[in-house]
């Protein structure tokens, strides 16, 4: 069975508003698109992708 993260703390969450902003400027998200960005972070994040290089590169490949 897959868990879940439910929760963030304050330092997780910079670091997810970090990946996503970067990501959202790097590939030139627009305000709509962002929205679905930002789902994405957080379903890898509560699949359990923590680490924020690993989160990045998931990110890329997840959104290619």
């Amino acid at each position: 069975m897959e868990r879940f993260r439910n929760e963030v703390n304050p330092e997780e969450l910079a670091m997810l508003q970090r990946v996503l902003d970067d990501y959202c400027i790097d590939h030139g998200v627009t305000a709509n698109e962002r929205d679905n960005v930002a789902l994405s972070v957080m379903n890898l994040f509560r699949r359990g992708v923590t680490d924020e290089e690993t989160l990045r590169e998931r990110l890329r490949r997840f959104l290619a």
